[in-house]
């Protein structure tokens, strides 16, 4: 069978064939009504998560990242989405448990994309390009005692709470401000979503 605007259509059976080859190195397309057209949603989104997983431009965020074992195979990823609210959403490995490294069906869920731009980390980022300065903060490129000033985006709006004379009360800053915004998108968001965006919240307010 094809898959043509996510209905099943007959075909020869081409599973054997397309199987020989493994997807994104790793990846098996078990499909059992054969080939995938690239405009299935269930296979691109799998399809994307195995990308991620290779990491081919050296992502900050994708460093060390895996998908477990269950997932490596097409079908068994499609039946677990097909139980979820997917459409117009994205696959998010990490806001319910914070620092998770592997996509698998107890970590994941699928967001909104606001709430998947939230750029969420648990501590620093220090990308391979050697960025100086914690998430949210920036050099003052301006003469003054006040170098460094603190950045958070909410819905695509740059705000600054302040500028600061070291790079640690800018970061503080920067944490208090994503803690306050993180609260705000919580009260929103279903009970899951929202407990887990309210324990992001505190691991910035604690930072």
């Amino acid at each position: 069978m094809v898959i043509r605007n996510g209905k099943y259509l007959p075909n020869h059976d081409r599973r054997n064939k397309m199987t020989a080859r493994l997807v994104c190195g790793w990846g098996i397309n078990d499909s059992p009504v054969g080939y995938i057209v690239s405009d299935c949603p269930f296979y691109r989104t799998w399809h994307d998560m195995l990308e991620r997983r290779l990491n081919r431009y050296d992502s900050p965020s994708l460093r060390d990242v895996t998908v477990c074992e269950e997932w490596k195979f097409f079908w068994a990823f499609k039946q677990w989405m097909e139980t979820k609210d997917w459409e117009g959403k994205d696959l998010d490995k990490d806001i319910l448990i914070p620092g998770n490294k592997e996509y698998g069906p107890d970590a994941c869920m699928f967001v909104t994309h606001q709430i998947n731009s939230q750029g969420l980390r648990v501590g620093p980022e220090k990308p391979k390009s050697g960025k100086k300065y914690p998430q949210g903060v920036q050099l003052r490129r301006l003469k003054g005692p006040d170098k460094y000033f603190s950045q958070i985006v909410i819905d695509g709006k740059a705000i600054h709470p302040g500028t600061y004379s070291t790079v640690e009360a800018a970061s503080s800053a920067y944490c208090k401000a994503k803690a306050k915004h993180l609260r705000e998108l919580a009260e929103k968001q279903e009970p899951i979503l929202k407990e887990a965006l309210l324990r992001w919240a505190d691991i910035y307010e604690s930072a």
